[in-house]
């Protein structure tokens, strides 16, 4: 977690308190990030989410852990990764996908040791930390005001 000051790395630390595993992980993802490119990084009382122009990526604690994980239940020791492109992945790895707005969309993996952190997640992080520095997508509801002015000039 090269780039990044004292005050950060002991609020991650205090996210993690006793998750060690998870912070192990973490620790991978930052990583990663810092040699992708310079982000800064903001810890909330939920998440930890990297940012450029906007924020491109997040890691959280799931709020159940089981040793047989269901949709709801995570693998004992592992966080979630979100990340946010400009479109649909479909890869066995990622669990969850949404699609907030036009031209957006957040998936979720599940990453429970640092040797997950590998080169799709790359690949994936890449692709966001890119994205993130373009212009912000239009929300569907700006989208379909522009068509509906488009038919109507």
């Amino acid at each position: 977690m090269e780039g990044e000051t004292n005050a950060v790395t002991c609020e991650a630390t205090r996210f993690f308190a006793g998750y060690p595993q998870q912070l192990d992980s973490f620790k991978a993802i930052a990583q990663l990030i810092d040699r992708i490119g310079p982000a800064t990084i903001e810890v909330k009382k939920s998440q930890i989410s990297w940012g450029t122009k906007y924020k491109f990526a997040w890691v959280w604690l799931p709020l159940r852990f089981s040793a047989e994980p269901t949709k709801h239940a995570r693998p004992i020791g592992s966080l979630v990764l979100t990340f946010a492109l400009d479109r649909l992945v479909k890869h066995d790895r990622i669990v969850e996908t949404a699609n907030p707005q036009t031209n957006r969309w957040t998936h979720h993996i599940i990453i429970s040791s640092p040797g997950d952190v590998d080169g799709p997640v790359e690949e994936w992080l890449r692709e966001a930390y890119d994205f993130s520095k373009r212009s912000y997508p239009m929300s569907k509801s700006f989208y379909r005001f522009i068509l509906f002015r488009r038919e109507f000039s």
